[in-house]
This record gives structure tokens, sequence and C-alpha cells, in this order.
């Protein structure tokens, strides 16, 4: 951006305080007309009062000169108070208009932006701007102005000085014109330097559990060096080009400021220009050449800001995936059923997430949305909810399309309990209250006692007045979830949108709150996102998605009799369960004659293997389970969790490849041999694992070597043909 269109670009945020600027613009002419006048006075001060020893003209210009100061600072201290009320009057809508763009954008911008990234237009980008704007009057309007007057007197005094001083301009602008574009192009480098500085800062403060469970301080305090290494090169290459634009400005002055002085003297030595003439003269030429140098310099400041300012609207004119149609209506209240039509979800070229998916869902129904780890069952909610409009069908409310009807009518009839329960850093009774803000606190008390946390909260200190903590810190999983529902309650909602609401909470608290959201789904229509199959087994309908498609449908016992998709995920989850407490897992026999490595074994070596031989393991989220590269030596069947597989690609960079949930496996090549990792894996939410070390299990078949032999030529065969 050129400093001209930047500069014209600010300014159209100076739109809502017209008169302020009109006002301090009459206090510029005013400081400027002053700073014509003094050099005039000076002109007439020598010429006309001390060389003919004239008194009386003398005191006239002084108390001119004295009143004119008086005047001019009452103007300018009127100017800066209304430049600083117009100044934070621009950066506060800046902030606030940035503030409300982002809560209007969907969940895409989020998954394109990091929280570093979007705090860098808060903090480094609009700093920039902010030191901008505080120093535009002393280093940019005012100084603009007295260029103006400044040559009106040089051509008043001496017009053939006044010619010779117009060289000033090339020189003043050729350098920064050269320089400019490379230092702004440092500048924007910069910036996303800063950004991405920010993002590591934000990565390693919210993930310090994981950084000092693993050890991996000096790791990560390597990685940020590089990241400020950049920077600082970065910032040296930008403060190099700023110089250079300086500089280029100054040294050009500096030698025309010899040139004027040398020829005003001849001039003055051959009586062409009086002395007071060549006084007030060289007086206003260098009063011009300081004003265009502090152009020059502020012009650096410019170009930063610039590339901040390009940061802030790059932002702010990213449009929202989801916007209500002009034409779209309120929604009435939902009385007759959801209709999912030829839906088809594709936000990327190529890829389908959703692939013309059709169902419908009557009102007061109880749904499942089941499957495999990207499946698109979660997405088939979102789209429900209208996270994202479709490109292929639509989803129906009574026969009303949802990009028709207004959104606060459609988000006001339904509610949502997410997996991550998010309570903001205030009061129990605050984060509830967000349910329905005019709630009062009766109703707020009525809907904690619905999710059964009311005895809970008031045994706390403060009660409904207790601090949550920062991000719920205070509170147990259980509690944060319960309190999440009370949230959701407050709204009364027709439609009650659970996705995978208990899947991060131990066994016992989530059959728990299982049983209060199946007591509380009564007389609502409640659409449930969830990976624990056994929480499904009451629903009305479960739909069972594979690639984007439903490919099942029906009750629990309809589904496990089609003996399909579902049924082999049931009896995948079926044969693994987990204690309350969720300290011991356990699996059985049938169980493990899933797993083809161990399908060989006979019932006595399996039931040893299930009773004696697995060991259960209990690791928090964002862990890393095993490393990729690293010798593996342990079996890990997942009892209950999820987790995600990492692998490097040829760039190095690491790619999520796949999901795994309860009842998946990973590592069986280790219980064989002292092979190297091919994945990172990492728990996505607190996972309960069955292991088995590899020394265990090969002095099992020590006991069995027909046994061995056939496990042997299995896994040969798989590898061959593999």
């Amino acid at each position: 951006m050129s400093l001209g269109a930047y500069v014209l670009r600010l300014l159209c945020w100076f739109k809502e305080y017209r008169l302020e600027a009109v006002a301090i613009a009459g206090c510029l002419c005013l400081e400027m007309a002053f700073n014509a006048f003094v050099p005039l006075a000076f002109q007439r001060l020598i010429d006309d009062a001390i060389i003919p020893r004239n008194t009386l003209i003398l005191v006239r210009i002084l108390i001119v000169l004295g009143i004119a100061t008086v005047l001019t600072t009452a103007a300018g201290v009127v100017g800066d108070y209304l430049y600083a009320r117009l100044a934070s009057g621009v950066l506060g809508g800046i902030r606030q208009r940035l503030f409300d763009h982002l809560q209007s954008l969907s969940a895409a911008f989020y998954l394109k932006y990091s929280a570093g990234e979007i705090s860098a237009r808060y903090s480094t980008d609009l700093a920039s701007v902010e030191q901008t704007l505080a120093s535009w009057i002393p280093w940019g309007w005012k100084p603009a102005l007295d260029v103006v007057g400044f040559n009106v007197v040089m051509f008043t005094v001496d017009w053939r000085l006044a010619l010779l001083a117009q060289l000033l301009w090339p020189m003043v602008w050729l350098g920064p014109r050269f320089f400019a574009p490379f230092a702004g192009v440092a500048a924007e480098q910069r910036k996303a330097k800063e950004a991405a500085i920010l993002t590591a800062v934000d990565e390693a403060t919210a993930g310090h559990k994981v950084v000092r469970a693993f050890g991996l301080s000096a790791s990560m305090s390597e990685r940020f060096a590089g990241k400020v290494q950049s920077l600082a090169l970065t910032s040296r290459r930008g403060a190099l080009f700023n110089s250079a634009l300086e500089r280029s400005a100054s040294v050009g002055i500096l030698l025309l400021q010899i040139l004027v002085l040398g020829v005003g003297a001849a001039l003055a030595f051959h009586g062409k220009i009086s002395v007071g003439g060549l006084a007030a003269f060289y007086s206003v030429f260098l009063a011009l050449s300081n004003s265009l140098l502090y152009l020059a310099q502020y012009s650096t400041s410019l170009i930063n800001s610039a590339a901040g300012l390009v940061r802030i609207e790059e932002l702010l004119n990213h449009r929202s995936d989801v916007s209500d149609a002009p034409d779209a209506v309120a929604l009435p209240p939902f009385h007759d059923a959801i209709r999912i039509c030829n839906y088809s979800y594709m936000p990327e070229a190529h890829r389908r997430i959703l692939d013309h998916v059709s169902l419908t869902i009557r009102r007061g129904e109880s749904v499942a949305f089941v499957g495999p780890s990207g499946s698109g069952k979660t997405t088939l909610l979102n789209a429900i909810m209208r996270s994202f409009d479709p490109h292929e069908g639509s989803v129906e409310i009574d026969h009303h399309d949802l990009r028709r009807v207004t959104s606060p009518s459609w988000v006001a009839q339904s509610a949502v309990v997410f997996q991550d329960t998010f309570l903001y850093h205030t009061t129990i009774r605050e984060n509830v209250r967000l349910g329905r803000l005019g709630a009062s606190d009766d109703e707020i008390v009525a809907a904690c006692r619905d999710a059964e946390i009311h005895d809970i909260i008031m045994a706390k200190p403060h009660g409904y007045d207790s601090p949550v903590g920062e991000r719920g810190s205070l509170l147990s999983g259980g509690q944060k979830q319960r309190l999440a529902i009370a949230r959701a309650l407050l709204r009364n909602p027709r439609i009650l949108f659970l996705d995978e609401a208990t899947s991060a909470l131990d066994p016992g608290t989530e059959i728990a709150i299982n049983e209060t959201l199946a007591r509380l789904a009564k007389g609502r229509t409640v659409l449930a996102v969830t990976h624990r199959l056994a929480s499904t087994t009451s629903c009305d309908r479960i739909y069972v998605m594979e690639h984007g498609r439903v490919a099942e449908s029906g009750t629990h016992a309809e589904l496990l009799g089609q003996n399909g998709l579902y049924a082999s995920l049931w009896r995948k989850q079926e044969g693994i369960r987990t204690s309350d407490d969720g300290s011991r897992a356990e699996i059985t026999i049938e169980r493990l004659k899933q797993f083809s490595l161990l399908s060989q074994l006979d019932d006595a070596l399996l039931g040893e293997l299930a009773s004696a031989q697995f060991a259960t393991e209990n690791v928090p989220a964002d862990r890393e389970v095993v490393v990729e590269g690293d010798h593996g030596d342990k079996f890990y069947i997942i009892a209950r969790g999820k987790v995600e597989l990492i692998k490097r690609d040829a760039s190095g960079h690491n790619q999520v490849v796949k999901v795994l949930g309860s009842g998946d496996n990973f590592g069986e090549l280790a219980l064989l041999r002292n092979a190297l990792r091919s994945a990172t894996v990492r728990t996505l939410v607190p996972c309960i694992f069955l292991t088995l070390q590899r020394r265990q299990f090969q002095n099992l078949l020590e006991h069995s070597p027909t046994v061995r032999a056939a496990i042997l030529a299995q896994e040969i065969e798989r590898t061959t043909t593999s």
C-alpha cells in the first residue's frame, strides 16, 4: 500500500468526527500562519527597526508577536485536546469494529486464523496505527501545512532564492520513493513474524502441562529462539531500509542549505537583497528543511503503520460464510420436523465431507449421529446448527430453509452442550446467565437444580457468586459440564444439541450426566453426536455415518439386527468395560479375537492375556502417547477416549492422518519386533488405555511354539502383501 493510499484509508475512519476535524484544521492553519508570520516580522525587525533605530516600530512588532504567540498557543491547546479526543475515538472505533466483526464470523474463520494471529491485530498491528495517530499532528499535518506557508513566505521575500529552494523536492522524495517499497515489505514481514511469536507464546501457555510432563522445555525454547532470531533478522533489515529512507532525504537537504546560504550571501553582498531579507529567508528555509525532514522521518512510521492497517483490514474484510438472506424472516416456534434435504458440504475442492445427506427428525425425537472418526457426524450436527451453509441442498425447519430465516430467531429456539465446556473467568451465576441474559436469579437457580448442581454450588463459600477460575479451572469436569447443561436449560430450548457432551468425563460422571440429560430431554427434540455407543441405546433413532453419507439408520435393536457397520462398531466397544472411576479397564476374550494378531491364540491364552497381562493406563488430554521414530515395545487398545495420529510429511511438517476412538488400537507391530513408531499418537480427551508389553506377549508365546509360528507367518504374509 502506498503512503498516499494509506493516509486516505486512515482518513475514512474520521468520518464520524467531521466537526472535530474541521476545528483541528482551523487551529493548525492558525499555527501555520503564525509560523509564516514570524520570519516576515523578523525581516521588518531588522530592516525597519534595528538598523534605522526606530523604537516605535520595534515595540509594535514585539507587541504583535506577543499577542500572536498567546492566540496561537491557545489554538494549539484546543487543537491538541480535540485531536486527542478524535484519535482515541478512532482507535476505540477500530477496536470495537474488530471485536464485533470477530463475533460475526463463522467457525471456518477460526480454523484459518490462530489465536496469536488474531491477538496480533489488537496488539502490534493496532499499536503501530495508534503510534501513527499519536504523532500525526506534530510530525505529519503540522509540518505539511508549514511547508505550504513557508513556500509562500520564501517567494514573498525573494523569488530567486525561492526557485533555488524548490530543489528540495526531488532531494527529499527521490530517496524515500526508492527505499519505501523495500521498507514496506520488511514491515509486513515483521508483522507476520510478530504474529508467529504471539502464537508460539499462546501455545506454550496453553500447553504448559504437556511441556512439563514430557520435559520439552529445552526443545520449546530452541524452537522459540528460532522464531525470535527470524524476527530479529527481519527487524534488522527493516531498520536498515528505514534508516536509508531518512538519510537519503537529510543528506540532500544539508547540501542544499549550504548552496542557498552561499547564493543568498552573494546576493546580499551585491545589494540584491537586504540583510533582514536574507536572515528571514534563510530562517524560513531552515524551517522548511526541518519540516520536510519531519515528514521524511514520519514516513517510516507511516510504512509500519500501513502494514498494520493492511492486516487489520484483511481481517475486517473477511466475510462470514454464514449470513442472513436480505429477505430473511423470523422463524416461527418449532412444531413439526427438521429436514435435511440432499445436503452436501465441500469446504475444499475435491473434499466432500457431507455427500447428499437426506433425513427427517420429528419434533420430540431423540436422535444420535454415530460413526467412525471422520465419517461426518459432527459436521452434520454443525450443519443443522448452521455453523456453515451447504454447497448443495438445504436444512429446513418446519419447511423453512435456514438460509431464509434470521439467525437470532433460530438460535433462540435451540441450545447446545459442547464437548469442551467454555466458562468465562467470572462467577457461576454470570456463566449460567449467558444462556439467557435477561434471566432472573430465581430462573438461574431453577436451571441449576434441573442440572443437579445446585447443592454443589451452595456448598461453596460464595455460592452462586463463587468464581469459576480461568476457563473453569476451579471446577471439576463434571461440574463444568453440569453448568453447561444449566446454561442450555436456561433458554428452555425446543431443540437441544449435544456435541460429544460427555466424552471428556470419567465413566462414573458420564453415566450420571447421561441420566440427567435423559431426564431433561423429555418433551424436547434432542440431536446428539457421540462415539460412545452405549449412550445411544435408548434413542428413538440412530443415524450411522460413513464417508459423509448415512450408511444405516434405525433403533439400537434394529441396527444390531442388520449386522452392518453399527453392529461392528458396537462389538468393538461392547467387549471393553471400564470401572466408574476409570481406574481399571477390562476386555473380553471375544473382543480379543477380533484383533488379527491375537486371533490365532486359543481361549486359554486369550484368557490369560485378558486377566493378567493387559495393564490399565490413564492419560490426560493433549499428551503424546507415542512419538514417531521412537522404538515401540507396547500395544495399545483405546478403552475409552479419542486420539489423533500425526505423521511428518516430506517438508517436515506434522499432519493429522487419522483419528481413533474407543475400541480402536495402535502399535500392534510392537508386539512382534522392535520396530520404529510410524506415527505420533496424541490424546484429544482424557483416555483410558489397555496396554500389553512385547516382553509379556513374547513370554506367553514361548509356551505355544505352534501359535508363535502361525502368527509370524501371518505377519510375513501381511507385510509381503502390503
